[in-house]
């Protein structure tokens, strides 16, 4: 701060304006993201709506969840609270509240894949969180 001559609340204000600029955030249904790795890739019927949040360089993209209204135009886009999957610190899954099944069991599903597939340095969190469309919060289960 004192490099830049700066107050704590001018880095604050920075903070939020420039990421969504410089990494715009990109939120897209999962068989979007599965025929990029693989055209050829099909998916059987699925009626859940999982969409994956990220940023335009899919690298370290978990962070748009702090960006602005990001989650606010997403679950009124989808209509729903959403349910937040800490994928990894690249992305994270968004399903509607409806469609997201036992919570106990996305729990340890959750907690099963971090402790089996991902790099202890890509985990986020061994648990889901949810975002309240109405009050316009992040919570804890």
């Amino acid at each position: 701060l004192k490099c830049w001559n700066i107050s704590t609340e001018e880095l604050y204000e920075a903070a939020l304006i420039n990421p969504p600029k410089r990494l715009p955030w990109e939120c897209v249904p999962m068989e979007t993201i599965l025929s990029r790795i693989d055209p050829l890739c099909t998916l059987p019927f699925s009626p859940v709506r999982i969409q994956v949040l990220t940023n335009s360089r899919r690298s370290q993209g978990a962070a748009c969840l702090l960006y602005p209204g990001v989650l606010k135009e997403i679950s009124d886009r989808l209509g729903s609270n959403l349910i937040i999957i800490p994928s990894s610190v690249h992305e994270l899954l968004l399903l509607p509240e409806e469609e997201s099944g036992d919570l106990d069991v996305l729990n340890q599903i959750i907690s099963q894949i971090n402790q089996e597939e991902l790099p202890l340095t890509d985990w986020l969190s061994d648990h889901y969180y949810y975002y309240d469309r109405q009050e316009e919060r992040l919570l804890e289960p």
